[in-house]
């Protein structure tokens, strides 16, 4: 630590350095290892619980193990190499499992973490010149808020030092892979694209972002399993498949015997015990899994059946958009549909008929918002929530 956070050291039993200085401030004494020896551990045992929503609002408690984050840490280090000499951002609030990733990932291969504050985090005009200050080599994004740098620094020499680019937690539009290569010209890093729910303790599957840079996908595929984990696409009904995981990965349970029960299955004799992501996928001809939307994002208007994220790509990709998010909207007694849309035009008759030439008209949305940009959550997710209290209600 520094001089100047000591008095917090207080708090616990332990030598302290300064770590401008590297001279001791204090040190132990009378220390005795048989009295203050730390509890054995099991595999099993829970290491952490996370409070997690998505987009719901709804709160869950999930209760994760060590054995669930060392297999993880084996797979991410077999697949990025993380030595003593990287430096880790830790850029993801503490409240969401990725930040335990950042901080597993970097103090368990030997490598320096860098905590940057919440003000730098928030602010790109701050968050770049910090990255480049430390010389940070791995960084750890949600698109959202890549996209929202972008759309300040078209162009710019930052992130020279950077070695891996890390993106998690939402799906990876390959027109931001593009952008991303365009505007930070010097930098070498490698756009690693990574899949996984809480419940699967951080991430599951990984994708070399450039390997469909000049493909016809319009988002990266989630890609292949991380070692150690089982991925398994499952069908649903009508030709989609969710993709469920097991292994030692997943989390021990929620905080709730009834969610439990629901989404963690272990009664089939066939299989073990498994997690239903409630996300759909399906397989390519390359072996890699690709992201076809949430299973809870297809709603049915009219008899119709309609993948909400496919308007919102439909939006961005002829549209010109740099951000969209579609919500179904209960009016009196039927559903219509919402379009929030980031874009430059803001002429929603123009969006209706551009949409009109590929997508049938129980696609096109009823109501569109054009905004300056869409809300995010605290671990910079797209804020459902807020839109709808916001302008919905």
């Amino acid at each position: 630590t520094t001089t100047t956070l000591f008095p917090y050291t207080t708090l616990f039993r332990s030598a302290v350095i300064d770590a401008q200085s590297s001279q001791p401030v204090t040190e132990l004494q009378g220390y005795s290892a048989a009295g203050d020896a730390l509890p054995s551990l099991t595999p099993q045992m829970p290491a952490v619980v996370f409070f997690t929503s998505g987009s719901t609002g709804k709160p869950k408690g999930v209760e994760l193990s060590h054995i669930g984050y060392q297999r993880w840490f084996e797979g991410v280090q077999e697949l990025m190499a993380v030595k003593p000499d990287d430096r880790v951002a830790l850029t993801t609030n503490h409240s969401f499992d990725l930040s335990l990733g950042e901080i597993v990932l970097s103090l368990v291969s030997g490598a320096a973490l860098y905590v940057p504050s919440q003000t730098v985090v928030r602010d790109p005009f701050s968050l770049l010149p910090w990255l480049d200050r430390h010389s940070i080599t791995i960084w750890q994004s949600v698109p959202s808020l890549m996209r929202q740098i972008l759309h300040f620094f078209p162009q710019s020499d930052a992130l020279r030092t950077l070695r891996i680019m890390m993106f998690c937690g939402e799906p990876l539009e390959v027109s931001l892979v593009a952008k991303f290569r365009q505007a930070f010209t010097h930098t070498s890093a490698q756009p690693l694209n990574l899949y996984g729910p809480v419940e699967a303790s951080v991430q599951v599957s990984w994708c070399w972002a450039y390997e469909y840079l000049h493909s016809a996908l319009t988002v990266v595929p989630l890609g292949k399993p991380l070692k150690h984990a089982q991925i398994q696409l499952v069908d649903f009904g009508e030709g989609s498949q969710e993709i469920q995981v097991s292994g030692e990965h997943l989390a021990l349970r929620y905080l709730d015997e009834e969610k439990t029960r629901q989404a963690f299955i272990d009664h089939d004799p066939s299989r073990p015990r498994y997690y239903r992501t409630g996300d759909i996928g399906a397989l390519n001809d390359n072996g890699d899994i690709e992201y076809r939307g949430r299973v809870d994002d297809q709603v049915k208007i009219n008899g119709y059946r309609i993948e909400l994220s496919e308007i919102e790509k439909n939006i961005m990709a002829r549209f010109a958009a740099s951000d969209a998010c579609v919500i179904p909207v209960l009016t009196e007694d039927r559903y219509e549909l919402a379009a929030f849309v980031v874009a430059e035009n803001h002429d929603s008759k123009a969006l209706r008929r551009t949409l009109a030439e590929t997508l049938p008209v129980y696609m096109l949305p009823r109501r569109v918002f054009f905004l300056d940009a869409l809300p995010l959550t605290s671990n910079g997710k797209r804020d459902k929530v807020r839109l709808k209290t916001e302008y919905l209600s």
